[in-house]
């Protein structure tokens, strides 16, 4: 069903209190009652590739793709062993409100800034990994993956493309070492739980590869109090979780090689594995369903990054999801999704102060279900720009537009951002942009028990904009922010 009624969002949120790594010089010393007041800084747009394959990047880098963005960055590998899952990370940054069906390896997705789940572009690595149906499940990416999250709240169309009304979430894989080095961990707990990890890192066929391995498996079988008579004051009656049971095992591996001449070529291969009892709510539990799992992502880079002169990269990827589905009446059975995409970007500084990207990329997804007549496929192809442009001196300006077509549907993405530097240490950042979603297959054309898909499906519609100030050094940074949101042609489910 389509929903023609616009709704409106605002709100206003202290983004961030905390220590973080902000670009800066020497450490400040006091200044003498005496000393004249030292001038402003200059803006400088600092040297970064396209994207940073290599090393972790600095706080200047990161910032660098989204200079006036609401950017929150988690670094995982100083906080291991802290969280038992990568959703459990990414509720500790503002704006991000998780959603769960249960415990250890069930369902979870997230929204940011009250947008759906469907309307959260999830990436790895730069690569999307939303489904058929428009989302992203978190109880399948270990953080034995991940070196760190990056979150952009706020529409990211321009940037990233379709889905990402509420805002875009990068998950990094762990960096590469010329250094040899092998780690090993186990781990248990309560109700069966038991996790292993193994960590292979060193150079490798001229080059530097990295190879992890993971597994955790839990019976979830917890014991909770129920009521069986709601509305009597009888005793509670104490019950045990069933078909609650998860497990999971992957591995990741990844390969960077210099070959000279300014050229980097990288690889990355992703293979999970999970299977889970889908236990249902305590007042209708389901027994018998089980979701079994299989994904694949793989993906190869080319990098061409000179002192001087443009920067050039090339990238493809393929993603492939397999499901097997049980105890779910008509909707058992397998289902399949396939994506990938080829895509070329250069950023060239055209003066000191004027940086220029661009990017086209050419794709297409397919999918196939047992209990779906269709096998639905669709084409894929977008055209973005942004400019990265000082000016005056302390005002940055970026604009970026994105033209991009899902299938028959075709989506503008524009937006603005400025940022002014209102002294040393405080700052004024604005944004406002539009961003699409285009309806997933499951909403177009799958048929499921209680769901009609509608062909005529509109792509949703997010018109939004921010204005905050932010107050920064060089261990600190806090800032608050006022947002807007403006919804339209929402996707929504009703019961008739």
């Amino acid at each position: 069903m389509v929903s023609r009624s616009p709704s409106g969002v605002a709100a206003l949120l202290l983004l961030l209190w905390g220590t973080s790594s902000i670009a800066g010089g020497a450490p400040e010393q006091p200044p003498s009652e005496d000393a004249p007041e030292a001038p402003l800084p200059a803006y400088e747009l600092p040297e970064v590739r396209v994207e940073v394959t290599g090393e972790r990047p600095s706080p200047e880098q990161i910032r660098a793709r989204e200079p006036t963005g609401a950017i929150s960055v988690v670094e995982v590998e100083d906080r291991a062993g802290r969280a038992p899952d990568t959703a459990a990370l990414l509720t500790t940054i503002p704006g991000v409100h998780l959603q769960q069906l249960g415990g250890f390896g069930q369902a979870q997705s997230l929204s940011l800034r009250g947008a759906s789940s469907s309307g959260v572009l999830v990436m790895l690595d730069g690569i999307p990994l939303n489904g058929a149906g428009g989302l992203t499940d978190l109880s399948r990416l270990p953080t034995a993956w991940l070196s760190r999250i990056e979150v952009l709240r706020g529409g990211g169309g321009a940037a990233y493309g379709s889905g990402a009304l509420g805002g875009a979430v990068n998950l990094v894989t762990r960096g590469l070492s010329d250094t040899p080095s092998a780690e090993v961990e186990l781990g248990a707990g309560s109700f069966g739980a038991f996790h292993g990890l193994a960590n292979f890192a060193g150079p490798v066929l001229g080059g530097e590869a990295l190879l992890l391995l993971h597994g955790s498996t839990s019976r979830g079988d917890f014991p909770y109090l129920h009521d069986d008579t709601p509305g009597h004051e009888d005793p509670l009656v104490e019950r045990r979780r069933m078909n609650n049971d998860a497990h999971l095992a992957g591995g990741l591996l990844r390969f960077r090689r210099s070959l000279g001449h300014d050229l980097e070529v990288s690889a990355l291969a992703e293979l999970g594995f999970d299977e889970r009892g889908v236990a249902g709510p305590a007042l209708n539990v389901t027994p018998n369903r089980r979701d079994a799992h299989r994904r694949l992502t793989a993906a190869a880079r080319l990098d061409h990054a000179p002192a001087e002169g443009p920067t050039l990269s090339a990238r493809a990827w393929v993603r492939s999801d397999d499901a097997m589905i049980t105890g779910f009446g008509a909707s058992s059975g397998a289902q399949s999704y396939q994506t990938g995409a080829v895509e070329l970007s250069a950023a060239h500084a055209l003066h000191p102060a004027h940086r220029v990207m661009l990017e086209l990329g050419f794709g297409g997804e397919r999918y196939h279900a047992d209990f779906s007549p269709s096998a639905p496929n669709r084409l894929r192809a977008h055209l973005s720009l942004k400019d990265t442009w000082i000016p005056l001196d302390g005002l940055l300006v970026v604009p970026a537009l994105r033209l991009e077509q899902v299938g028959e549907q075709t989506l503008l993405a524009p937006k603005v951002g400025a940022e002014l530097r209102l002294s040393r240490h405080w700052f004024l950042r604005a944004n406002v942009g539009q961003s699409h979603r285009a309806p997933s297959f499951l909403e177009l054309y799958v048929v499921q028990p209680g769901l009609a898909p509608n062909p005529a499906l509109l792509p949703e519609r997010a018109v939004s904009g921010d204005l905050g100030v932010a107050w920064e050094t060089r261990v600190i940074e806090a800032s608050v922010t006022a947002y807007y949101g403006l919804y339209e042609n929402l996707i929504t489910y009703e019961f008739f």
